[in-house]
């Protein structure tokens, strides 16, 4: 990421520009604040005349809005409905969508018949399953996505978001159990409170406040000890590998992981621990913050720094590095506006790049974490320099396409940032230090094997997981950044597959040597 800060943050404000075209067999644009659909190549498929354009996580399904009022298009843009929806749900691959009419929800098809009608309060698809939960006059049933109810309506809730395994958390008067899709009674109404079976045990609680685990047959293989919600971050309690978060109440509270015969993998002394993922959790012990792995070694970091950059003072850019201070704009108290200068920008994002990481307040994976502020600067980046998406787009087209464009104008941007950017990498956490360098070599791998054919053709057909996902389908956990560097080449055409290349090895080999 250090490799995006450094030069692909080419520029360093570059990559946001990535943010704004997404569809399946196309990409938006914007004009005017309203937003059309064109493809890959540049062919204007819808004119810039909607509110938004919305990407199905289907195959040339789109959502389109204008007027506040939404409808169903294809992949050509031809409408399969009218726009009489409020709302269209783009989220699931598969199956009806979930829309909302008036105050109705209901379902629809790919081909825009409503197998669910838009008649009740909530209508819910349980995830990946073939199911959905509606209600009615304040009760809850089960349908099957052609609108068959399989479950009558007549529960007081039904977790949809907590269906796992096969059975749903299902409530009767003020207690819960678990039923399955056919409405067989798995785990009787007993508990006042449940969350969803993972592994096969669910967290439950018989006294509310003290929680503990059952299996499918009610069995209790961990006994009620332990209070709701293992993570200040919001995070889960259910087992994942083994291990389950969990919580107890005090001055501090505490937190720590449990195995299933309830010892402790991670002990309960952390003030805030987050979820697991590729083999570390986010911790906070008292003012110090950092990672616990597996075993539960600890990389604990400084608290929050609050102290001046430590980089000096940053000198002006050269005078040929594009600026033009009508598109950078900044609201200062009492809605005065003022302007950044590009030192300011410069400056928020060597902070950003330093200071984002350790305050994070989960670990979500850490190389992502680190592309995602590296390039965001923070994730209010848009709209705290930008007050329209069009002042926005002039600045990407004004300066840093511009400086993308130009091979001298590259060399300029990188050798007035460089210095900075080194300078700030000397204050990370070595923990940090160890991501960035990863994704500087991901980065400079990924672009010496460049497939210029293949990935166009994945962004056409699946432009929608295209910063997931690499060209062989598989999950990237570094994708959102090689896919920035490829909308840079594909989509604003703004530099060559060659220069890419040059500019990512010329980056990665300073980064490396970086101490």
């Amino acid at each position: 990421m250090l490799l995006l800060q450094k030069k692909y943050f080419f520029f360093i404000f570059l990559c946001l520009s990535c943010f704004f075209g997404v569809a399946q067999c196309a990409v938006t644009f914007q004009k005017n604040d309203k937003e059309g659909l064109k493809t890959v190549s540049g062919k204007i498929i819808l004119p810039a005349i909607y509110d938004y354009i919305d990407i199905t996580n289907k195959k040339d399904r789109i959502v389109l809005c204008k007027d506040k009022k939404s409808a169903l298009a294809n992949g050509k843009g031809e409408l399969i409905t009218n726009f009489i929806y409020d709302w269209v749900d783009s989220y699931y691959s598969w199956g009806p969508m979930t829309v909302k009419k008036g105050v109705g929800y209901g379902l629809i098809d790919s081909l825009g018949n409503e197998v669910v009608p838009t008649i009740y309060q909530q209508a819910y698809r349980l995830s990946s399953s073939p199911f959905c939960v509606v209600q009615l006059s304040g009760r809850w049933g089960i349908m099957d996505l052609k609108g068959k109810m399989i479950v009558p309506i007549g529960y007081d809730d039904l977790e949809s978001w907590n269906y796992s395994e096969g059975l749903i958390p299902a409530k009767r008067g003020s207690r819960w159990g678990f039923i399955d899709t056919l409405n067989n009674i798995k785990i009787p109404f007993i508990y006042d409170g449940v969350e969803g079976f993972s592994e096969g045990l669910a967290t439950v609680a018989l006294t509310y406040g003290r929680w503990g685990y059952i299996d499918k047959q009610n069995n209790v293989i961990i006994p009620f000890g332990y209070d709701h919600y293992g993570s200040c971050d919001g995070g889960g309690t259910n087992f994942k590998n083994g291990r389950a978060k969990v919580s107890v109440h005090g001055r501090p509270n505490l937190e720590g992981y449990i195995n299933v015969k309830n010892e402790f993998v991670i002990p309960l002394k952390y003030n805030c621990i987050g979820d697991f993922e590729n083999g570390f959790a986010r911790v906070q012990y008292g003012k110090k913050f950092g990672y616990v792995d597996t075993l539960g070694n600890e990389w604990l970091l400084n608290p929050y720094n609050t102290s001046a950059p430590e980089w000096g003072n940053i000198k002006p850019p050269p005078k040929d590095i594009p600026y033009n201070p009508n598109t950078l704009s900044k609201e200062l108290p009492n809605k005065r506006v003022g302007l950044w200068t590009m030192e300011e920008l410069l400056e928020q994002a060597l902070t950003s790049f330093r200071e984002e990481p350790k305050q994070y307040p989960q670990m979500s994976n850490l190389k992502q974490l680190c592309i995602s502020y590296g390039i965001f600067l923070n994730g209010n980046y848009v709209y705290k320099f930008f007050s329209k998406r069009s002042q926005w787009q002039a600045f990407l087209n004004e300066t840093v396409f511009k400086i993308i464009s130009d091979e001298k104008l590259r060399i300029s941007f990188y050798n007035w940032a460089m210095p900075y950017y080194k300078k700030c990498f000397e204050t990370l956490h070595p923990f940090h230090k160890k991501a960035y360098k990863e994704i500087a070599i991901y980065l400079k791998d990924y672009m010496n094997s460049y497939n210029l054919e293949k990935t166009i053709k994945f962004m056409e057909e699946d432009e929608r997981a295209f910063a997931r996902k690499n060209y062989k389908g598989e999950i990237d956990p570094c994708r959102k950044m090689s896919a920035f560097v490829d909308r840079l080449i594909i989509i604003h055409k703004v530099i060559s597959v060659i220069d890419a290349k040059k500019w990512v090895n010329i980056i990665a080999d300073e980064v490396a040597t970086w101490e």
